[in-house]
């Protein structure tokens, strides 16, 4: 429960008056994620940890391989996609591929930002995984084993309630059917709320295509959290949305249709709508600085090592 204290304690005497109930103070676990609240400097914030969970990944994967896994100083090879398997390969263990890599997937959707790019590569290939799938995997796990205490998130106060979003796309990244990758990272006043990395729906023409598309995908999420906050508190107008492609930026904000643009789905096109309508707001940052980057594709050991600490420190940059 959230929300003034005078009202948190009306809800609760009235529940009680019918149901039996405990009364636990702040929360400390739920479904597994551990919150630990701390100061710094007179603020209060929060740091959530799965400390159990990234054990069992390390164990699980050396107790199917007969060996622990090579330590990795980034969680995916850089630039590398996974394409499936040949058809004459023969699949190695998917029902240990998958144990893994399930687990993998719950860490990275609760507190592991940089590491949801691989893990959605991993996840492609429940069905066949080869040789390829696996040694990525190792590197994976060899990157939680090296890393361990770096795997957690922190959440701090909003510095306002504007919903933000850093947004980025992977032009026709996917080896199999040339779909690109969208990624976003998505805050209230800074803190964040919630991230995806996500292979899109159709086969887009250009880079900017890709990027538009990322955008409305990011605008869905971004409009939800609008609508949260008009439902329990004031939210602020527009929430914004941080691009780092020129040409989709013009496309949201230009209402014509051109022979390069026709043909894009009109799915898309509701952001121009937000965008006119006052409910959004997309402003260029330069790709130095959009830490959803990380969420569109493997990157290098530098690029991961700048914008993870702003992630797990909760000091991300928009």
């Amino acid at each position: 429960m959230a929300g003034p204290r005078d009202v948190i304690e009306k809800f609760k005497m009235d529940v009680k008056s019918r149901f039996n109930i405990s009364e636990l103070g702040i929360l400390k676990k739920h479904l597994g994620i551990w919150y630990e609240w701390k100061q710094e400097n007179g603020e209060t914030y929060i740091l959530a940890t799965v400390p159990k969970l990234a054990r069992k990944i390390i164990e699980s994967f050396k107790e199917h391989m007969a060996q622990p896994a090579k330590i990795s100083k980034v969680p995916g090879t850089q630039g590398e996609t996974l394409p499936k398997a040949m058809e004459k390969e023969e699949e190695i263990d998917p029902e240990k591929y998958r144990s893994v890599v399930g687990k993998i997937m719950y860490l990275v959707t609760k507190v592991f930002v940089g590491g949801c790019n691989p893990a959605r590569e991993l996840s492609k290939h429940f069905q066949k995984p080869g040789g390829e799938h696996w040694k990525e995997l190792e590197r994976f796990v060899g990157y939680l084993k090296g890393n361990e205490k770096d795997v957690k998130i922190t959440y701090r106060k909003p510095r306002e309630l504007c919903p933000m979003a850093m947004v980025d796309s992977n032009y026709a990244t996917n080896l199999d059917d040339r779909r690109s990758v969208t990624g976003a990272i998505f805050t209230v006043g800074g803190t964040i709320t919630n991230w995806i990395s996500k292979t899109q729906g159709s086969v887009t023409l250009s880079s900017s295509e890709a990027e538009y598309v990322g955008i409305a995908t990011a605008a869905q999420e971004v409009r939800f959290t609008q609508q949260l906050l008009e439902e329990i508190m004031t939210c602020v107008n527009p929430a914004i949305i941080y691009e780092d492609n020129a040409g989709a930026i013009f496309l949201v904000k230009n209402q014509q249709v051109g022979q390069r643009t026709k043909h894009i789905s009109i799915r898309a096109h509701f952001i121009r709508d937000l965008w006119s309508q006052g409910y959004l707001d997309i402003q260029f940052v330069c790709s130095e600085d959009n830490e959803s980057d990380i969420c569109t594709k493997n990157v290098t050991e530098e690029i991961l090592n700048l914008f993870s600490p702003h992630i797990r420190n909760g000091t991300i940059r928009c």
